[in-house]
């Protein structure tokens, strides 16, 4: 029995460390996950911008009429000779400007995982206390004691006491 201690302590070690690490290690589930996440708003973003880029080409095509140039003079404020023009006066309300960090989509860092040596420290802090545990319990519920030579030589026939 003293033999195969070791081997459960090893083999709960090796098992914790396992299972510790395919979660939380630098390669485990989380980070898979993380990185997947992470992943898909980055193919949102390149989706949006692909979008954008098609919207502004589309726009460029439509540029090459004579129509669309007259509607983009008349949205700049110019006008057609013979052309009645009406003013309205407008709240001097300035229009909140559009930068370049309200479009950029704030990624947060993938999770990165943890270390393999704190794994493993945990991972023989908890064999530990197992084995431990396991030797506390299973040494108060046997009850009994080993007996030394000395109390099995007593227990056994004497035969020395005896004539031959």
């Amino acid at each position: 029995m003293a033999i195969k201690k070791p081997f459960v302590g090893i083999f709960l070690f090796l098992t914790l460390f396992t299972l510790l690490s395919s979660v939380y290690g630098r390669t485990g589930y989380l980070v898979n996950r993380s990185l997947e996440d992470r992943l898909a708003a980055l193919e949102r973003l390149e989706e949006e911008k692909r979008l954008e880029v098609d919207a502004l080409r589309s726009r460029i095509m439509l540029l090459d009429e004579g129509a669309a140039l007259d509607d983009l003079a008349l949205s700049l404020g110019y006008n057609r000779s013979g052309d009645v023009v009406y003013y309205f006066q407008e709240a001097d309300v300035p229009e909140p400007s559009r930068t370049e960090s309200d479009d950029a989509v704030v990624l947060e860092e993938p999770y990165a995982g943890v270390d393999g040596w704190i794994l493993a420290l945990i991972s023989l802090a908890v064999s530990l206390a197992v084995i431990l545990i396991w030797t506390v319990v299973c040494g108060l519920s046997s009850g009994r004691h080993v007996k030394g030579r000395e109390d099995r030589r007593g227990t056994g026939r004497d035969y020395g006491d005896f004539d031959w």
